[in-house]
C-alpha cells in the first residue's frame, strides 16, 4: 500500500473514533496493522466499538478521507499519519498518540534537536516576560528549539522571541490548524522557520477538552518543559501532570514575589520538585546531567567563570576532569556488568539492562530509547523485576538492581 494511501485509513480512523481517542488504540492492540483494523471496524467486527463507533464506521467512507487530505493540501497542510515515515518519533510511544497530525511547515524539526516547552499565563506581569525572553533567547543560541502551545500570553511570547533570535521553534495548536496566532502574522513566522501543528483540522472556537490532548503532544514531543508564570489554578498546570507522566523533566522560574498568588503554581511546583531556572544554563546543565542535550552547548556567558591568563592550565584541568568522568563512567558500567548475569535473558532483555546501566530510567524515556511499544516493555520489565534484575522506583522509573 502506497504512503498516502496509508494516511487515508489513519484520518478514517480518526472520522470515526474521533480525535484524542485512547480506546481506539485499546481497540486495536490485538490486530497486525492499519489495514486489518480498519477492515475490521468498517464491518463492525471490533469488539468493544460503542453503538456510536459502529454506525460512523458503517457511514464515513475512504474516500471521505482522500478527499479531506486533498482538500487541506491545497490549503498549504500536510496530513501526516501514524505509520508515515515523518510521524514524530516521540509521539509514538505515549499511550495515546494522535493517529493523524495536520502540518504547516518543517516537520522534521520535530526531532533533529533538543526541544523545551515554554509554559505561563495568557497575561504575564514584566517580570515573566523580561526573564521568559532572556531565557529563551539563550536557549536558541545554544542550539535549543523553543514549542509552545500557541496561545495568547506566554505561548506565543516565547515563538516571538525565539523567531526574533534567529533560531527555528514550534507550536503545538489546541485548535484548528488554521487558526490565526494572536499576535499578527506569528502563524506565518512560525510556518517559515518552524513548524506549526495539531491534531484537528477546523477552525472552531477554543474547547476546553482540547487543552489536556494538545498538552500531552507538547509534553511528548519536549525534552523538558519550563514554567514561567502560572498560578496554583491555572490550567497549564496539566502540562505538569503530563511532563511527570512521561518522565520529563520540569524546570521552574522562582517567583518574583513569594506572596503573590499568581506565582503560587511556581511555588508548588518547586516544592514538589521542579528544577529552578535563573537562565538556559540551568536547564541545560540539568538535562546534560541526565544524558540528554548531547547537541547543546554551553556557552561561557551561561557559565559565568571568571576569565584567566592561564588558558592551557585552565585546559588541562578540564582535560583531566574529562579523563577521571570517564573512568568513573567505565568503572560504573564495569561494576554494573559484574554483578548481572544477562545468560538468562531474551535478546530484548538484555537491551533493557544494557540501557539502564548508566543509571535509573522513566519507562516512556526507555521505550523512546528501546523503539518499544509500552505494552510490550512493561511484559519485559515485569520478567525482569520476577528475575530481581531490576527494581522499580515511585513515578514508574527503573533500576538494575543494587
Amino acid at each position: 500500500m502506497s504512503n498516502a494511501g496509508e494516511t487515508a485509513l489513519w484520518v478514517w480512523l480518526s472520522l470515526v473514533f474521533g480525535t484524542a481517542n485512547e480506546r481506539m488504540w485499546q481497540l486495536s492492540d490485538s490486530y497486525d496493522n492499519v489495514l486489518d483494523f480498519c477492515k475490521a471496524a468498517a464491518r463492525g467486527a471490533v469488539e468493544g466499538m460503542t453503538a456510536n463507533e459502529r454506525q460512523a464506521a458503517h457511514t464515513v467512507k475512504l474516500s471521505e478521507a482522500r478527499a479531506l487530505i486533498a482538500k487541506w493540501a491545497e490549503k498549504g497542510v500536510q496530513t501526516v499519519g501514524f505509520g508515515d515515515e515523518f510521524y514524530p518519533k516521540r509521539l509514538k510511544w505515549i499511550p495515546d498518540p494522535p493517529p493523524v497530525l495536520y502540518v504547516r511547515g518543517d516537520i522534521s524539526v520535530l526531532g533533529s534537536q533538543t526541544a523545551i516547552a515554554i509554559v505561563g499565563t495568557r497575561t504575564p506581569c514584566e517580570y515573566s516576560v523580561s526573564a521568559m525572553n532572556m531565557i529563551c533567547s539563550q536557549l536558541v543560541e545554544a542550539g535549543a528549539l523553543v514549542i509552545s502551545g500557541f496561545e495568547q500570553g506566554l505561548d506565543c511570547e516565547a515563538n516571538k522571541t525565539a523567531l526574533a533570535a534567529g533560531g527555528k521553534t514550534a507550536a503545538v495548536c489546541g485548535r484548528g490548524i488554521l487558526c490565526k496566532a494572536p499576535i499578527d502574522k506569528l502563524d506565518e513566522g512560525i510556518v517559515g522557520s518552524g513548524v506549526l501543528v495539531s491534531e484537528f483540522t477546523d477552525s472552531n472556537d477554543y474547547r476546553a477538552p482540547t487543552f489536556g490532548s494538545r498538552n500531552r503532544i507538547l509534553c511528548a514531543l519536549a525534552d523538558g518543559v519550563i514554567f514561567i508564570e502560572c498560578s496554583d489554578v491555572s490550567r497549564g498546570l496539566d502540562n505538569a501532570e503530563k511532563a511527570r507522566a512521561l518522565g520529563r523533566p520540569i524546570f521552574a522560574l522562582p517567583p518574583a514575589d513569594i506572596t503573590d498568588r499568581k506565582f503560587y503554581g511556581q511555588r508548588d511546583l518547586l516544592r514538589a520538585g521542579a528544577v529552578p531556572i535563573f537562565g538556559a544554563y540551568d536547564v541545560i546543565r540539568a538535562l546534560k546531567n541526565s544524558g540528554k542535550a548531547e547537541d547543546m552547548i554551553l556557552p561561557d556567558i551561561f557559565e559565568n567563570k571568571k576569565q584567566t591568563k592561564n588558558v592551557s592550565a585552565k585546559k588541562k584541568t578540564k582535560n583531566t576532569k574529562k579523563i577521571k568522568e570517564k573512568q568513573a563512567e567505565d568503572l560504573h558500567k564495569s561494576e554494573n556488568s559484574a554483578t548481572i548475569d544477562m545468560s538468562g535473558l531474551s535478546p530484548r532483555q538484555q537491551e533493557i539492562c544494557k540501557a539502564l546501566e548508566k543509571g535509573e530510567l522513566h519507562m516512556n524515556l526507555l521505550a523512546e530509547r528501546l523503539s518499544l511499544p509500552v505494552s510490550v516493555l512493561i511484559n519485559e520489565l515485569m520478567t525482569l523485576q520476577i528475575k530481581k534484575i531490576i527494581d522499580e522506583l515511585p513515578g514508574k522509573r527503573y533500576r538494575l538492581k543494587r
